[in-house]
């Protein structure tokens, strides 16, 4: 399979943590550049793709079907796997996390390349796998569906079970928003 058609995707986008360093914040609420974070995950992805966005429901200007994973709390693992099963199970699936400000890049640099049977993960400038920022085959999404009791499993033991092709990022794109530090020193970089 050579890059995935934009036509023809799925996508989870992971939006349901707890936001302890935010001291219960919504992260995802977030403004950079205009667009709460959790709108610019949405943006990001193709304007075709079937979204499923796990979590509790917030407005979007994008229409997305909302889902939580068993039990709510129970990990980004779980969610992926709630989200999968909330889509058709014949398609490719970005996996995202809903805190990323350069998310376009991350899909762009995910839907560029050929994906065989298993999943592309992205990683940083240092190597390390980004678990949120990934491709996975529809057969490798079939596998993470089926999986058992992932409640507070992580989300690189779910990648255990696959086939994983790891592939740059963009330098920077992977930088998520862990604490509101993160949000200042991203703003103050910002010309």
């Amino acid at each position: 399979m050579t890059g995935a058609p934009r036509s023809a995707v799925g996508a989870v986008v992971l939006a349901g943590g707890t936001s302890r360093r935010w001291d219960g914040a919504d992260k995802t609420r977030a403004v950079v550049d205009g667009l709460s974070l959790l709108d610019h995950a949405l943006a990001a992805l193709p304007t075709e793709a079937a979204v499923v966005v796990v979590g509790p429901e917030r407005p979007t200007p994008r229409p997305v079907r909302w889902t939580r994973e068993e039990p709510a709390g129970a990990g980004p693992a779980a969610g992926l796997q709630a989200g999968l099963r909330a889509l058709p199970d014949d398609l490719p699936v970005v996996v995202l996390a809903a805190d990323l400000p350069r998310a376009a890049a991350l899909v762009d640099t995910l839907l560029s390349a050929p994906l065989g049977g298993g999943a592309r993960v992205l990683t940083d400038e240092t190597g390390r796998a980004h678990w949120t920022s990934a491709l996975l085959s529809p057969d490798a999404a079939r596998t993470v569906r089926d999986l058992l009791d992932l409640a507070d499993a992580s989300l690189h033991s779910v990648f255990a079970h696959l086939d994983v092709t790891l592939a740059p990022a963009p330098v920077g794109a992977t930088h998520d928003l862990d604490t509101p530090d993160d949000l200042r020193t991203l703003q103050e970089d910002r010309p």
